[in-house]
């Protein structure tokens, strides 16, 4: 079959033109709402996140405000405990030094004197260096023995016995250090 076109060419053209228009414009709008689809899309992404970043910020702030208060108030308890720790300590160390020289006195032996003394705490201890006088040997002896047999003395360290006087009057001098181990009560 042969097929036989009547119409001017002219006309084909124009129509062949126009329907070509009409495709375009298809095409391009098609394009247009694609691309403003895409870009709405964009839009409400980024305004979605820009809220949500406020609201975040909103909170960090909280968050900032309590962590300040927070470390305000940890500062206080340190400062509090600080003081709670002096008081608790005072507590326990005031009767120390009485509780020492009462027992230390009923230590002490006839013929010994104490010259001068100076102590030096530890955590449970106190250090304590002397210097001694004596009358005697036996006198030194004696004393030696009895801050030894009372358990709350160690680590006694006897230092160089020096003679001072003459026949008649002698009188001999030391210096002791020992460790007083405080009794528990």
């Amino acid at each position: 079959m042969i097929k036989i076109n009547l119409a001017p060419q002219a006309l084909l053209d124009v129509e062949d033109k126009n329907q070509k228009i009409v495709q375009a414009t298809t095409l391009a709008g098609f394009l247009l709402l694609v691309i403003a689809s895409v870009s709405f899309n964009h839009w409400r992404t980024a305004h979605q996140l820009d809220a949500e970043l406020a609201q975040n910020e909103a909170a960090l702030e909280k968050v900032k405000l309590i962590v300040g208060q927070v470390n305000d108030l940890e500062g206080k308890i340190g400062a509090i405990q600080a003081r709670l720790n002096i008081i608790n300590n005072l507590l326990l160390s005031r009767l120390k030094y009485p509780r020492f020289l009462s027992e230390f006195s009923q230590m002490l032996t006839a013929g010994v004197w104490i010259e001068s003394m100076a102590t030096t705490e530890q955590t449970n201890s106190m250090t304590v260096q002397m210097r001694c006088a004596a009358v005697s040997h036996e006198s030194i002896a004696d004393w030696l023995r009895e801050l030894e047999n009372s358990q709350k003395f160690a680590t006694i360290d006897l230092g160089m016995i020096v003679t001072k006087g003459n026949e008649g009057l002698r009188l001999y001098e030391f210096p002791l250090t020992a460790v007083y181990q405080e009794s528990k009560q």
